[in-house]
């Protein structure tokens, strides 16, 4: 009988860089397996070697934001993005320039004939998590119809209170953008 069980985990060997699919871990498990016999302990380890699946894909880390050369690279495709996400969601002019941050409808169309040189950090962040939103959706429902229209329904969801998710983004900024992709990459196992 175990009346008592504690463990500890921890990595071994040098730190690894996170382009290694592989780790080991070590689990030491410490526990009182007697109760007759309180003053001994039984001592456990286990080492497991851990393999993440390789999809054959390089790692390839995040851009950052804060180079101008990759604002560059990634602003014509995030408004290109946008541009198909306010199309798939239904979104007015003036919900669409909401969401990149009330920026004027006058601006949206000239980007929208020519996207700008760098969308800035602000906005290409805001576009990344929109279209993290959109991704998460099509996985969560196969139905195209259905994801998309998620957005403008209301829901029950405490992080909505009865509210379209819309109307919450449109609010709440990046940080409801960022909520909102959590909850929906929590529940999609992400």
């Amino acid at each position: 009988m175990c009346e008592e069980l504690s463990a500890s985990v921890g990595t071994t060997g040098p730190e690894k860089p996170p382009t290694s699919p592989d780790m080991e871990i070590d689990i030491f498990i410490l526990g009182r397996y007697d109760a007759h016999q309180p003053h001994e302990r039984t001592v456990a380890s286990v080492s497991i070697a851990v393999q993440y699946p390789d999809n054959g894909a390089p790692f390839t880390p995040p851009p950052d934001l804060r180079e101008p050369r990759d604002r560059v690279r990634l602003t014509p495709a995030a408004v290109e993005g946008l541009q198909r996400i306010a199309a798939a969601w239904g979104l007015t002019v003036e919900q669409t320039c909401g969401l990149l941050g009330d920026v004027p409808a006058s601006t949206w169309y000239s980007w929208v004939a020519r996207p700008p040189r760098d969308l800035g950090v602000d906005r290409l962040t805001r576009v990344s998590y929109l279209l993290g939103i959109h991704q998460a959706l099509h996985v969560l429902y196969p139905n195209s119809v259905l994801a998309d229209q998620w957005v403008g329904r209301p829901n029950t969801n405490p992080l909505f209170a009865g509210r379209a998710p819309l109307d919450v983004l449109l609010e709440g900024g990046i940080a409801a953008m960022d909520r909102t992709r959590s909850l929906l990459d929590a529940r999609r196992g992400a």
